[in-house]
């Protein structure tokens, strides 16, 4: 039995007790006002907008006691002057963020977080997903567990229905309604839910790592790969990109042109 893992759980379920959320427009919310915006069923779009950008309002004490079980769990990924841990994944208020593209196509990303904003997001996950959910998540990503997930882009393309080109891969045409778009799509600033109208999304299973490492202060720290993966192998990024950007071209021809189905990679 991991004793730290267990701490850190004890100590995010007596925060979550004790948090309240600020959705905006000066409302604040309980915990089960949260998992109601965030409730699959319900899919609200303007809700899980709020959800997505929602504040944590923790009491300080609570905020260290969970920094500090972090502390002992993530030993071996916690720098120690700094306090911070590297992660393969955004994280808001962090102490910095790296990314660097290789002549493979392999993109390799990283942020740097203390272990206060660490807490902070951690609590934020507990509370959509549970408890054992998020710290079980932690405790793979520290034996070794790559940090798994989807990226998904828009592309110019009408289809009837949705494809599976390659294993990893799918193509999923979007509605001409904004009333039947699915819930959970980016939207706000420069991009608006009409311009997914009569388009498609092409998804990729993605995973990053190693998902936590240990910053070395001073100098770019050895950073997470983040791959996507087609039939259980790992491929070069440009190739995502190349099913992903409908205008690329090369030779005269356009390379952004997505296989037909049974098509593979070349």
């Amino acid at each position: 039995m991991d004793t730290t893992i267990d701490e850190l759980k004890t100590s995010l379920r007596r925060a979550l007790a004790q948090t309240t959320f600020d959705i905006g427009g000066g409302e604040i919310i309980d915990l089960q006002q949260l998992r109601e915006l965030h409730a699959p069923a319900k899919g609200d779009p303007q809700d899980l907008r709020r959800v997505r950008s929602v504040g944590v309002r923790v009491l300080g004490s609570l905020k260290a006691g969970i920094a500090s079980s972090l502390r002992e769990a993530l030993a071996h990924f916690v720098d120690p002057e700094s306090d911070r841990v590297g992660l393969a994944f955004p994280m808001g208020g962090g102490g910095g963020g790296y990314t660097k593209g290789w002549p493979t196509g392999v993109i390799t990303r990283a942020t740097v977080s203390s272990l206060n904003q660490l807490a902070v997001e951690l609590l934020l996950g507990a509370a959509l997903l549970g408890v054992d959910c998020v710290a079980d998540l932690l405790a793979g990503w520290t034996k070794g567990e790559p940090v798994r997930y989807r990226t998904c882009r828009l592309i110019r393309l009408a289809i009837d229905r949705p494809l599976a080109p390659l294993d990893g891969v799918t193509i999923a045409p979007l509605p001409l309604s904004t009333e039947e778009l699915p819930a959970g799509l980016p939207a706000g600033g420069s991009i608006r839910r009409s311009d997914y109208l009569g388009h498609s999304i092409v998804c990729v299973d993605t995973k990053a790592v190693p998902a936590l490492f240990r910053p070395q202060a001073g100098s770019l720290p050895y950073l997470p790969t983040q791959q996507e993966t087609w039939k259980g192998k790992m491929i070069r990024v440009g190739r995502v990109r190349e099913l992903h950007d409908g205008r690329r071209k090369r030779n005269g021809r356009d390379k952004g042109a997505l296989p037909r189905r049974g098509g593979g990679a070349r």
